[in-house]
């Protein structure tokens, strides 16, 4: 999974929790005045297009760092799961399951698991 979490969340903290539960998890800090997030610019971010699931963070405190769920979730041509982690007035969060900015650690592995159950589930068949 892809951990989308600005330094000022402790991004350190939170991808130990998730992989205590067994996850493995890259961490992506988001973009900042000297690094742009390729996936805003139109470009391949190699890792969103390595995981099954991303857990966005970001917020929308700033537009660069609001502009990365959007981003993320046009990627082609099978985007990840997408687990938002949002606080109360978030933007639009289309494409993406969202929970609480309090939710604890149990809660947010439990919803990337269900994420990736819903990812995976089998789309019905009309032949039978």
């Amino acid at each position: 999974m892809l951990l989308e979490c600005p330094p000022d969340m402790s991004p350190s903290i939170v991808s130990r929790v998730l992989e205590r539960e067994g996850l493995d998890v890259i961490v992506c800090q988001g973009p900042n005045p000297r690094e742009h997030c390729p996936a805003t610019h139109g470009k391949c971010c190699a890792a969103v297009q390595a995981v099954d699931v991303v857990v966005n963070m970001l917020g929308a405190r700033r537009p660069e760092q609001a502009a990365v769920l959007p981003s993320v979730a046009a990627t082609g041509p099978r985007p990840p799961a997408i687990l938002a982690v949002v606080g109360p007035n978030h933007p639009d969060t289309a494409g993406a399951r969202t929970v609480s900015y309090r939710a604890t650690g149990s809660e947010i592995v439990a919803a990337v698991h269900q994420v990736l159950a819903e990812r995976d589930r089998p789309l019905p068949s009309w032949d039978a």
